[in-house]
């Protein structure tokens, strides 16, 4: 669990990066974990991730992932700009 929640992490951070994004922009976080166990593991990665409580995106957390396999998996609403980030 803990491997696959630091690369699901990572993996989102490059998306968003790739496109001129951070975490920084994340909404919401929709996240399923296989079994309710990994659920400290992910807020301690959580945590890592997002220090300040009062600048945490929304997240929702069930329990139940789409293969057996998957210990973890996430869905990620972002907002980014189009232009850059620059308001002209």
């Amino acid at each position: 669990m803990t491997e696959q929640t630091r690369v699901m992490f990572a993996r989102v951070a490059a998306l968003l990066e790739a496109e001129g994004g951070s975490l920084d922009d994340v909404a919401k976080f929709s996240i399923r974990i296989a079994d309710a166990s990994g659920r400290q593991e992910l807020n301690d990665q959580w945590g890592a991730l997002f220090p300040d409580p009062s600048s945490r995106p929304a997240r929702q957390v069930t329990v139940g992932t789409t293969q057996p396999h998957i210990l973890v998996q996430c869905e990620v609403l972002a907002v980014l700009a189009t232009n850059g980030g620059h308001d002209d």
